[in-house]
């Protein structure tokens, strides 16, 4: 009775190491390429609630902005281009499902509000997170 006890336990012990092991294993080394993975819903869901900067012509123009939405009783960004098909292939575009391009993939760090002091601001609960807007030499 003893010695079953004894490799009971033992075995208990050993599963509760690997399985202490394997989550330290995804949640410090893996968790990088795990919010990476394309369809990530919580990044997705992260992407949605931010203010991207607007992208503006020279003439003063908005070629690309967000517009606050409710979905589903969230409070919610969605990104639209008022100047429809004019210069699409400079602007790109910028969908939590299809990622970006363009100047929206260009100076993502700047319109999703990911420079300078700005996430230590966030952080602190300083500041709320708001792109910058970019300024295009493109007259239209």
């Amino acid at each position: 009775m003893n010695r079953s006890i004894r490799r009971l336990y033992l075995s208990v012990v050993v599963a509760f190491g690997l399985l202490a092991g394997f989550l330290g294993w995804w949640q410090v080394v893996a968790a990088g390429t795990l919010e990476n993975k394309r369809g990530n819903p919580y990044v997705a869901e992260k992407e949605r609630r931010i203010d991207r900067g607007a992208i503006v012509s020279a003439d003063g123009r908005f070629l690309a902005r967000s517009v606050p939405t409710t979905i589903r009783g969230q409070h919610v960004y969605r990104r639209v281009y008022p100047q429809g098909a004019l210069a699409p292939h400079v602007v790109g575009y910028a969908t939590p499902q299809l990622g970006s391009t363009g100047i929206e993939s260009a100076f993502n760090r700047y319109l999703a509000g990911s420079y300078g002091a700005e996430p230590l601001l966030r952080r602190l609960n300083l500041a709320d997170k708001r792109g910058a807007n970019v300024y295009l030499t493109i007259d239209t």
